[in-house]
């Protein structure tokens, strides 16, 4: 540290030397399966911040803020991802937990302040805030630990306010559970536009599909796949396409459809039933290219 610099003031130097090296996503929007209404509001945003760069538009004309709600897996922090990827800009992400790992109150609101200040020095930049829900409703604190809970959600709804500029910083709430939210974090000017991201469907899932893939099974139809994935979320399609490219490395070759098939049966034998017919097990293992040399029974 600098003689005469003080510990905030070397912090905030290296936020801003951090934030300049900081890298935009690999992932856009157009890699996303399924939640149209969320990749719609994402393209929108990424012309506003576009036009804010350029000067044709001011802060005030860009949304802020939004909150992403739905399932665990179903793509939320994927999606913050994108978007920034889209919007050419980097990804700031952190948690109340993640904050509250530096301490006791007066270092987790000095946490959230330097994220923040990082974000602000990294702008135009999203700022993604996981699992939002755990800073609570104010109106349903217990008692025993209301008063850090209240100066913990006043100190945030102050940094989404802006009372140290904003400008450049788009903030996005994600949350398994909405309605465990203070309703101050979505009042107007703050997290005011809500998107719920469900599973994806059949489309969604084998769009999905082919960005896990990427080289693996070039040119083949995925339908079939989707059709058995039906339930499943982006994170489980992940880890079955891991599984099927574990099951070709293990068999010294490339993976097959077949692979990919057996992880996503194994894993989620929930969603198998509905296509429990000889007619879809045929087309199932017709387009996986399999040399059965015998009835396949499930």
């Amino acid at each position: 540290m600098r003689s005469g610099q003080d510990a905030d003031s070397a912090i905030r130097r290296l936020i801003a030397m951090i934030a300049k090296r900081q890298v935009v996503p690999d992932i856009t929007l157009a890699d996303l399966g399924g939640m149209e209404e969320a990749v719609t509001w994402g393209i929108s945003l990424a012309k506003d911040l576009a036009e804010y760069r350029d000067g044709i538009l001011s802060w005030s004309e860009v949304d802020r803020g939004v909150l992403l709600s739905g399932p665990p897996g179903c793509g939320k922090t994927t999606f913050a991802r994108a978007l920034a990827g889209s919007c050419g800009t980097p990804l700031i992400a952190s948690s109340l937990g993640e904050w509250q790992a530096a301490g006791h109150l007066g270092d987790l609101l000095k946490a959230m302040r330097h994220t923040f200040e990082q974000a602000r020095a990294a702008a135009p930049a999203i700022l993604l805030v996981d699992e939002i829900d755990g800073f609570g409703d104010r109106a349903n604190l217990s008692s025993g630990h209301k008063d850090y809970s209240v100066q913990v959600i006043n100190g945030f709804l102050e940094l989404l306010d802006g009372v140290v500029a904003r400008d450049g910083i788009v903030v996005i709430g994600a949350t398994n559970h909405p309605s465990r939210l203070d309703p101050a974090i979505t009042r107007s000017g703050r997290l005011d536009r809500h998107i719920t991201i469900g599973l994806p469907d059949e489309s969604g899932l084998t769009k999905i599909l082919r960005h896990h893939l990427g080289d693996d099974l070039p040119g083949v139809d995925l339908s079939a796949a989707a059709k058995l994935a039906l339930g499943g979320t982006g994170a489980d399609v992940a880890r079955w396409v891991r599984g099927a490219k574990r099951r070709g490395r293990q068999g010294a070759r490339s993976m097959g459809m077949a692979d990919l098939i057996t992880e996503i049966r194994g894993n989620a034998p929930d969603v198998w039933a509905p296509f429990q017919t000889d007619t879809v097990r045929t087309q199932i293992f017709t387009d996986t290219g399999s040399r059965l040399k015998k009835p396949v029974t499930y």
